[in-house]
C-alpha cells in the first residue's frame, strides 16, 4: 500500500467521487479486517466492524486532514469501533450459535477450521497476533505490515518469526 496512492483516494473521496470508495475498500479491507479481528477474535464481529468502518469513513471523510497518513486514520477508526464492539458484547452471554460452535470443535459456520486462529489469539502477544494474521490471513508482506503498524520491517520480521515459533511449539506440545 502506497501512502501517496491512498492520499489521492482520500482527496477524491472528499470531492464525492464514488469510484474512489471502491478503490479505497479494495486497497484497505484486509488491513481493516485484521485490525478488527485482532481485537475481537471473532470473524463475524470483525466483518460487522469492517462494514461499520467504511460507513464511518464515508460519513467523516471531510474530517480527515490530508497528508496525515490516511491508512492510520482508517485503522484508528476500525480499532475504536472494534474496541467499542468488544466492550458492548463483553457482558453478553454466549449465544446458542457460539455454544454450538465451541461444541463443534471450533468449526466456523462456513465449515472452516478456526481453532488455530483462536489459539493464536490466546498465546500470542497482541502485536505478534496482528502481524501473523496480517501476513497469513491478509496476505500482506512484512514491508506493508511495517507501514501499517508504523514499525521497522526488522521488528515486524522478528515478531512474525517469534509468533510462528510460539505457535509451532504449542502445536508440538499438543501433539505429544
Amino acid at each position: 500500500m502506497k501512502h501517496e496512492h491512498l492520499e489521492r483516494i482520500a482527496e477524491r473521496l472528499k470531492t464525492g467521487e464514488e469510484k474512489a470508495f471502491d478503490e479505497l475498500y479494495d486497497a484497505t479491507y484486509k488491513a481493516v479486517f485484521v485490525k478488527a479481528y485482532s481485537v475481537l477474535k471473532d470473524k463475524m464481529k470483525a466483518e460487522d466492524v469492517l462494514q461499520e468502518t467504511y460507513l464511518t469513513i464515508y460519513g467523516k471523510i471531510g474530517t480527515y486532514l490530508s497528508g496525515t497518513n490516511f491508512l492510520a486514520w482508517i485503522l484508528t477508526i476500525a480499532g475504536r469501533l472494534a474496541i467499542n464492539e468488544y466492550h458492548r458484547t463483553a457482558r453478553e452471554t454466549p449465544s446458542e450459535e457460539e455454544y454450538i460452535n465451541v461444541k463443534m470443535g471450533g468449526k466456523g459456520f462456513d465449515g472452516t477450521e478456526n481453532w488455530l486462529v483462536d489459539v493464536a489469539g490466546k498465546i500470542l502477544e497482541q502485536d505478534e497476533f496482528e502481524i501473523v494474521m496480517a501476513a497469513v490471513m491478509g496476505g500482506y508482506r512484512r514491508r506493508e505490515i511495517a507501514e501499517v503498524l508504523e514499525m521497522p520491517v526488522s521488528t515486524v520480521s522478528w515478531k512474525y518469526k517469534k509468533g510462528l515459533e510460539k505457535l509451532k511449539k504449542y502445536l508440538e506440545e499438543k501433539a505429544e
